[in-house]
């Protein structure tokens, strides 16, 4: 099958990948909300038990399964129509977005997220104190980028199509997100100490 004859499979495929990226981008908002609600949670007693570890594991899974979706169904609905898509400010600033989530969730469920399980939180607690700040960092980014996303693809035909204008509000609304994220974690500090 020639590569045009590929794309035209897929351009007549065309709402099934809709389909496929807007349930991929449901589950994943839904499972990044839950999972960060969850982990900041568990973190308050400054222990995860073994059940809240395979909670999250799961939540993990969803997370990661639905970012497939949307990477997958992203790269066949962008073949469909190449032209449209590198014009359109929208897709463009949730494809950048979408980047940012899986680097981001890779710094959180890889390198953040297994030190602060295996840490012994009792005492390493001035060591477990800076690892959960980097985790609300994440976790900030986490969630301000799932909404930016769900937000720019549910709502492009009300938002400005201007690139630019769309990422730096994404971004204005990240450097909100990291300091409200900074100032949770230290209220929890605070709570723990008293």
């Amino acid at each position: 099958m020639s590569f045009d004859a590929f794309v035209s499979t897929l351009a007549e495929h065309k709402v099934f990948f809709l389909t496929a990226h807007i349930l991929g981008t449901v589950l994943g908002l839904g499972g990044a909300s839950i999972a960060d609600i969850l982990f900041f949670r568990f973190l308050k007693d400054y222990r995860i038990s073994a059940k809240e570890c395979d909670i999250l594991g799961l939540l993990k899974g969803v997370i990661l399964g639905a970012l497939g979706l949307i990477i997958v169904s992203g790269f066949a609905l962008y073949l469909t129509d190449t032209a449209y898509y590198n014009a359109s400010g929208p897709f463009m600033a949730k494809m950048l977005i979408v980047g940012i989530i899986t680097i981001n969730g890779i710094a959180l469920h890889t390198v953040v997220a297994p030190y602060l399980l295996r840490l012994d939180l009792k005492r390493h607690h001035k060591r477990y104190r800076s690892w959960r700040r980097m985790a609300f960092t994440l976790g900030g980014v986490s969630v301000c980028s799932w909404y930016s996303a769900f937000f720019i693809a549910m709502l492009k035909s009300v938002l400005p199509q201007s690139f630019t204008m769309l990422f730096g509000g994404y971004l204005a609304t990240l450097a909100i997100t990291l300091v409200v994220s900074q100032l949770m974690e230290r209220r929890l500090a605070l709570m723990a100490r008293s």
